[in-house]
């Protein structure tokens, strides 16, 4: 849905859809290219470069 907007549980359901594709050993460059609505995501292949982690939003920086 790359220029729409998921319902909460339309979000839910697709985040747990990609995240058992990544359990089950599908490279998260490969999820990135189908899945992101985030078109800068999908030119860097999922990466965030050149980002200080006390500028993310907690969900992110908790997770280092």
């Amino acid at each position: 849905m790359r220029n729409g907007v998921r319902s909460d549980e339309e979000a839910f359901k697709l985040a747990n859809e990609v995240y058992e594709q990544l359990l089950a050993g599908i490279e998260m460059v490969d999820l990135v290219n189908q899945y992101s609505d985030d078109t800068e995501s999908i030119e860097n292949e999922g990466r965030y470069e050149n980002v200080e982690i006390i500028n993310l939003v907690p969900e992110f920086s908790d997770g280092y």
